[in-house]
């Protein structure tokens, strides 16, 4: 695209700020204006928003309406840490102080631009300040350089991108239905009133867990994180019914996690969040090899003749599990869950080809949740692919 000139965005569009009506005066809100806030981008087109306000609330604040088919951009947000929200208002909207509006004139197709400004992320992301709030000078977003082909080509270009896009989204909705696939087995095979007042055993989670403990902070003793070494687990670690190291990674040395023998984590545990936000569980599968954990999470251990670890996870997953933590929890400084009480909890107890065909179950769902975690892999780099070549001048 280097034969195509280079405009700024400013002389591109009609940049157009929000405001927020006053919060004590009723009268300014639940009306009919779809007021958008940096909580209502989560998507590429808005409808509507969380809040609503009135005409009085219009005409008395800062903001002003919008017209349909603008590019909203957050330009002051915490979420600014790590990613750009842009989004097309399919309706006028208003917006609060911190959201711009680009109207787009006549030069540039606002799909195009919403686009352009997507791939242009890691740009805008270095010009972000840290104050009081993160945010980003409005000039410097005026000043960035739009490559601009003629407006047929800008439309063809943002429906390559968006059928592509609508391809991600569709495999990212298969795999958020393939993890509800598997609780709504555990619900079908172990739920209701046959299983809560059934004949099958009832037992305490310490009766057949061989191992249930916690974890330390290496720094309350004197030990310091690692730049590498073994993964060491937080409450945020635990994540889906799994384990992710890599979200917010830290580790520890071989040398420390031996010292701290009491909480290594071998594949098969179950980890449970006992403190802060009680009741996340964690199964720890085959892929890992040893880990450890802080005190806010717990390791529920098994040898598998009683309880198979996958059944053991979904149980602490389900409605019956989480009530009783919810009625057992502690609230000092924070809410916290003892030991006791977790060797406390009551399941009853299927018999193991019950367990064993449940795990089979999952396991098949695994697999092709594997298959689609494969898929949306290839088809975030063919989109990336196409949005490096769509402003280069290779689509």
């Amino acid at each position: 695209m280097t034969d195509l000139a280079w405009v700024p965005l400013g002389q591109l569009v009609t940049i157009a700020g929000g405001g927020t009506p006053q919060r004590d005066n009723p009268s300014y809100f639940g009306g009919d204006i779809p007021w958008v806030t940096p909580k209502d981008m989560k998507t590429s087109h808005l409808s509507g928003s969380q809040i609503r306000i009135t005409d009085l609330g219009l005409r008395e604040s800062a903001t002003k309406l919008v017209p349909a088919n603008s590019v909203l951009i957050v330009v002051r947000s915490g979420v600014l840490k790590h990613s750009i929200p842009v989004a097309i208002n399919r309706v006028p909207v208003a917006l609060n102080q911190d959201m711009k509006a680009l109207t787009a004139g006549p030069k540039v197709d606002p799909e195009y631009l919403a686009h352009f400004l997507r791939a242009a992320a890691p740009t805008i992301l270095t010009w972000v300040r840290a104050t009081t709030a993160d945010n980003f000078p409005i000039e410097k977003l005026r000043s960035l350089e739009v490559p601009l082909p003629d407006l047929p080509k800008q439309r063809r270009i943002a429906d390559i991108l968006d059928r592509a896009d609508a391809l991600r989204a569709k495999r990212r909705k298969s795999l958020v239905q393939l993890d509800g696939l598997n609780h709504s087995l555990f619900r079908t095979m172990f739920g209701g009133e046959k299983y809560e007042h059934g004949s099958w055993p009832l037992v305490t989670v310490g009766e057949f867990a061989t191992t249930i403990t916690k974890g330390t902070t290496p720094t309350t003793l004197g030990f310091a994180f690692a730049p590498r070494g073994i993964p060491f687990i937080r409450v945020l670690n635990l994540f889906g019914g799994g384990v992710d190291e890599k979200i917010d990674a830290r580790y520890i040395s071989r040398d420390v996690h031996l010292t701290l023998a009491r909480s290594i984590i071998k594949p098969g545990d179950v980890l449970i969040s006992i403190a802060g936000t009680v009741g996340r569980v964690g199964l720890v599968g085959n892929r890992y090899a040893e880990m450890n954990c802080n005190q806010a999470v717990a390791i529920i251990r098994t040898n598998g003749d009683r309880v198979l670890g996958e059944f053991l996870a979904y149980w602490l997953m389900s409605a019956s599990a989480q009530r009783q933590m919810r009625g057992a929890q502690v609230t000092a400084t924070v809410t916290n869950l003892s030991l006791g009480q977790l060797r406390s909890m009551r399941l009853r107890l299927p018999p193991m080809h019950w367990q064993s065909a449940f795990v089979d179950r999952t396991a098949q769902t695994e697999r092709i949740r594997a298959l689609g975690s494969r898929s949306m892999i290839q088809l975030d780099s063919l989109f990336y692919s196409l949005q490096r070549g769509a402003f280069v001048g290779q689509l």
